[in-house]
């Protein structure tokens, strides 16, 4: 792979570009006003969090595929663009209503729980059928409900459960990927549960 691409990838750029280009999507289609701090919120903390969850099996020395033999070699650029991250956040923060920094506090605390980052006792990702389901929540809070919070009086709220229903069926083919260190790690998810072609077929349904 083209070691520019691979790093745009695997650093999470760009999942981070499209969480903002999935917000503005809602924030057009909705007529609600571009708030720029709100999308640069949404960039940073989806790096943030995605570098977090990405770098916690290098500290637990689970090296088990070429994507995590790529973050250890780039550690240190990463935990930059997390530092980075964070002094961005804070200093557009000061921009945004309440209600969405409410709405990042609690996703944010999600995520701290989704792989045991600052908590030992809770791991999220490990309850059965879990894992695709809380990224799509979390996808869908950040993405919709600030649109739909901009126009309580005249939106269809029902672009909140489509989010979260596209994200679904695109978070399950990753635990489809991740099916044997899953097995390993004794977490049950949709394609040990129902099997890989049962698991497309759900992923098309949704």
């Amino acid at each position: 792979m083209n070691p520019y691409v691979s790093f745009i990838s695997n650093s999470s750029l760009f999942i981070s570009t499209m969480s903002v280009s999935l917000s503005l999507y809602y924030t057009v289609i909705t007529a609600s006003t571009i708030n720029y701090s709100r999308l640069i919120v949404v960039f940073f903390g989806t790096l943030t969090s995605y570098i977090g969850v990405q770098l916690i099996p290098i500290s637990k020395n689970k090296i088990i595929n070429q994507r995590t033999e790529w973050i250890k070699k780039h550690k240190l650029i990463l935990i930059s663009l997390m530092v980075i991250s964070f002094i961005v956040i804070t200093l557009s923060i000061k921009n945004l209503n309440s209600f969405d920094i409410l709405n990042f506090i609690h996703l944010f605390i999600l995520v701290l729980f989704y792989e045991k980052i600052f908590i030992n006792k809770y791991e999220l990702r490990k309850l059965p059928y879990f894992k695709p389901v809380i990224i799509a929540y979390i996808w869908a809070c950040t993405c919709t409900a600030p649109a739909l919070y901009s126009n309580l009086n005249s939106i269809n709220y029902w672009i909140w459960v489509e989010c979260f229903l596209f994200i679904l069926a695109l978070a399950i083919p990753f635990d489809i990927r991740d099916i044997e260190t899953d097995s390993l790690e004794s977490i049950k998810t949709i394609p040990i549960k129902f099997g890989i072609n049962n698991s497309r077929f759900i992923c098309l349904v949704l």
